[in-house]
Formats: C-alpha cells, structure tokens, sequence
C-alpha cells in the first residue's frame, strides 16, 4: 500500500482490494473502474467501526461487521458523512452553506413580495370603479352641490344603480371628475406594472428554485453565484442587497455588474446627474416627491429588470415616497433631465420620462 501514492488509505485499500490477480495491471484496471463509478450520481458511507469513510463508488466490506450506506446522489451521502457538507471545492463546505442560505433568504423575499404584488393587483383592479364614478360626476355635475364630501347619483349605464362617490370639498363635479380620471388612469399603469414584476420575480423565483436544486444535487456553486452576484464572493448574504462605497458623489452600489449612484442632498444630486452621469445613462426620481436623484450608469449596455428596480427601489428609500407601498418611480435617460435656469441645486425638468412602481422591501 506505500507504493500506491497520490491516494488516501482508504482508496488505496479499495484499489488494492479490487485488483484481481494482483500487480500493476490489476491495480491500474481497478483505479480506471473506480474513476468510471464516480459519476456523482450515487454516494456511499463505508462504516468501519467508529469510522465512515465519504465515497463516490461502491465500495468492497473486507471486515465483518463493516457496512455500507449507499445515498442518491452523492450530494446526500456527503450531508450524512459526520461533520460534513456538500463543497464545490476542497474546504469550500461552509461556502456552499452561506449560498444555500443567500438563495433561501432570497426565495423567502420574493413570496413575500409576490403576496403584497397581490394585493396590489387587487387595489388597482379598482381602476375601472374609479373611472365609472368619474363619468358619473361627467354626466351629473349639476346635481352635485359645491362643497358636499360626497355625492349619491345614478350610474348612466345600469339603471338602478346607485354610486357613493367620494369627492374633495374644495374643488367642483367637474374637478373631483378630472381627479377620479387621473386616478383611474394611475390604477391601470400600476396594473400594469404589477404584472411586469410579478412576471419578473416568478421568473427569478424558477431560477432560484433550479439553483438551489443544482447545488445540493452537484455541488455546481455557479448558478447561486450568478444569481446572487458579486455578494457571493464575500461570504455574507442579505438578500439581493447591493454592497455599497463611499467614493465620490452620491452613494454607489453594484446591482448585476451595474453601478447605481444615489444623491446623498441637493447639490450631490446635481453632482450625480449632470457631472457624473452621461446621456445615454438611466435617471430615477420620486414623482411628485422631493428626494434622491439615482443613476444608473449603463455603459451602453441594456439594463436588465431587476438592476432597474433596485435603482428604483433607492429612489423610493430616499424620497418623501418612502412610506408608500407602491412608489411611482420616473424612468428616462440623463439627456431628457435638464437643469432648471435659476433654480436652486438639484431642481430639474424632466422632458420625457415613463414610470414603474417598485415593490418596497420588507
């Protein structure tokens, strides 16, 4: 056994016990049918009294009383091996361990979020009673007195039918109809972004799910590091929180490759807008809130859904919409944000922008 180098005393036993007729060629044909067995696919514990050896083929009991524990795939066998996990690496257990928990914590967040994006979808299914109440001012606004709170009128399309419409003391019928409109048509955006990010996270949701299947399966650590980015490399998971510096203007995080700056006050706003950021870079505000200007700096490359909603989420994080569940957020390149003439730090025009409603984290 001391010639047989390069290999642990147990293999070295397990060889020399397989090879039939003895000498060099039987030990060589027994290593080849040993390395051909190490598919992966199965896994053994040998117990030999108070020790288990962890192998990847079948092996050969030489003692009585020893045995042998086989598991599927060999995954499982080196969960049950006494003190050890599944490693993509020599050593790397507690590595395998800190993603498996990074993919988990992740998954628990999209459920959760997927739960609130439901109700969400119910409030702004709302759109289309928020639309009929405004016709139904539209149609009766002369039947509407000036200061009442609310007003009790016929629908125009079902007869019978009568609608408790809300409406704001200050303002006329055909203002707190303009309001409703307004609102009806936000209702139908926000569905429609719900829908666009409930489609994104069951997505994220399928890969994690194949992830987190790949590593207790293979041990493959690749699919978890992609998904969970360059977090994955420093050993701590919150999420898909990005890590975050403190150099230069405005605060910088690392989404997907991606770098986001967020404007730390007025004039590091306009230091991350118009010094810093280019035209063809992403811009996120608040709308109709006073807060944080976000870039994302894009490099001309296409910025995929959820770098854009954690930029949109640092919007919201650092606005007066923070309280909100579901913050409208403007989206435009940097090229469309001009600078206010005389305006004070930070104030801007925004030319041409759409707008997406980031679920808040919990």
């Amino acid at each position: 056994m001391a010639r047989v180098r390069g290999l642990s005393p147990y293999s070295a036993s397990q060889a020399l016990l397989r090879a039939s007729g003895g000498g060099r060629r039987g030990l060589l044909d027994a290593l080849k049918a040993m390395l051909a067995s190490a598919t992966g696919e199965k896994g053994y514990l040998y117990h030999a009294g108070a020790a288990a050896h962890l192998s990847p083929f079948e092996p050969v009991v030489d003692v009585d009383g020893d045995r042998v524990e086989p598991f599927v795939p060999f995954s499982a066998a080196a969960r049950a091996w006494p003190g050890s996990v599944p490693a993509t690496e020599p050593g790397k257990g507690r590595d395998v361990e800190l993603l498996q928990d990074g993919l988990r914590r992740r998954e628990r967040e999209i459920e959760a979020a997927l739960s609130k994006l439901h109700s969400e979808q119910e409030r702004c299914l709302e759109s289309g009673q928020v639309r009929l109440m405004a016709e139904t001012l539209l149609v009766h606004t002369s039947q509407v007195p000036h200061g009442a709170s609310s007003a009790l009128l016929p629908s125009p399309y079902d007869a019978g039918v009568k609608l408790n419409i809300p409406l704001d003391p200050a303002l006329s019928a055909h203002e707190n109809a303009n309001r409703l409109f307004a609102r009806a048509r936000r209702l139908k955006r926000g569905l429609e972004e719900v829908k666009g990010r409930r489609d994104a996270l069951k997505e994220e949701k399928a890969r994690l799910e194949a992830a987190i299947r790949t590593l207790s399966d293979t041990g493959d650590a690749d699919p978890a590091r992609e998904l969970l980015g360059p977090e994955a490399h420093g050993q701590t998971f919150k999420g898909r929180r990005a890590s975050r510096t403190r150099i230069g203007p405005g605060r910088r995080y690392i989404e997907g490759g991606f770098t986001i700056l967020v404007g730390r006050s007025a004039v590091d706003n306009e230091r991350v807008t118009f010094q810093v950021a280019g035209p063809g870079d992403l811009w996120l505000h608040a709308r109709d809130h006073p807060g944080s200007h976000v870039v994302i700096l894009t490099e001309k490359r296409q910025v995929p859904d959820p770098v854009l909603y954690r930029a949109a989420e640092l919007a919201a994080e650092g606005s007066g919409a923070r309280n909100e569940s579901t913050p409208e957020i403007m989206v435009t390149e940097r090229k469309w944000v001009k600078k206010i003439r005389g305006g004070r730090p930070g104030q801007v025009a925004v030319e041409r922008y759409r707008t997406i409603r980031p679920k808040r984290r919990i």
